[in-house]
């Protein structure tokens, strides 16, 4: 391993977590292997055994890792859906929220394009009562509507009547549900007026509704800023 430089727009621990991380990506750390120990990482790498532990808890609350008692960390046997399932209870980063929007709006930007295309009016019926089931909730809880929100973009992708973009975003229901809770709640905005329409989430409903395809993917890419 190469000693890691000290760039100023990662932080030494991210550092260490892309590193090893990486190995086991590309397979030189494989299911079953033990890694170096925390005093022989901070050796080959330079830095300091703080910075250490925290890549390798990071990568352990990700479920990549198994720290054993009296014998030392080893790469886990995982499967996608162990990865999502320990990533979405993990605390997100910077990088990872990034990511993972980057990550629904290719999912949910064709779900759109095709819900335009291909909603019926059952659909379009589901579509409305989650928007209103989201904007009542933004009203009495506001800053809480995380599975409110989470089931209006859910029903968005079964509006595009593809099995495998619906399957991919409830595979990853659980880091949308995390993203929704910490970041993406300052795009609801809760309403002092009756009226519906200034929310985005009912804007995008009427313009799926109405087959408005560019507006609809402009207000989904604004939720999704970062």
């Amino acid at each position: 391993m190469k000693k890691l430089e000290n760039l100023k727009k990662q932080s030494i621990p991210d550092q260490v977590f892309d590193l090893i991380k990486g190995y086991i990506d590309s397979g030189r750390f494989q299911a079953g292997d033990k890694i170096p120990s925390e005093n022989e990482l901070c050796k080959q790498l330079g830095v300091s055994r703080p910075s250490i532990k925290t890549a390798l808890s990071r990568l352990q609350d990700m479920g990549l890792l198994e720290a054993r008692v009296g014998d030392g960390t080893y790469v886990k046997e995982c499967t996608a859906y162990d990865f999502l399932e320990h990533a979405s209870k993990a605390m997100l980063h910077a990088k990872d929220i990034q990511e993972i929007s980057e990550l629904r709006r290719a999912i949910e930007m064709e779900s759109v394009r095709l819900a335009v295309v291909k909603a019926d009016d059952n659909d379009l019926t589901h579509l409305e009562e989650t928007a209103l089931t989201l904007l009542k909730a933004i009203k009495e809880k506001p800053g809480h509507t995380m599975e409110e929100d989470y089931q209006f973009h859910l029903q968005l992708c079964r509006c595009a009547h593809n099995r495998y973009l619906l399957m991919m975003y409830e595979l990853i229901g659980g880091l949308v549900r995390n993203h929704i809770d910490l970041f993406v709640e300052q795009y609801v905005r809760d309403q002092n007026g009756s009226s519906p329409s200034p929310d985005a989430h009912w804007e995008l409903y009427m313009a799926v509704r109405q087959k408005e395809t560019e507006k609809a993917c402009a207000i989904l890419m604004d939720m999704l800023k970062v």
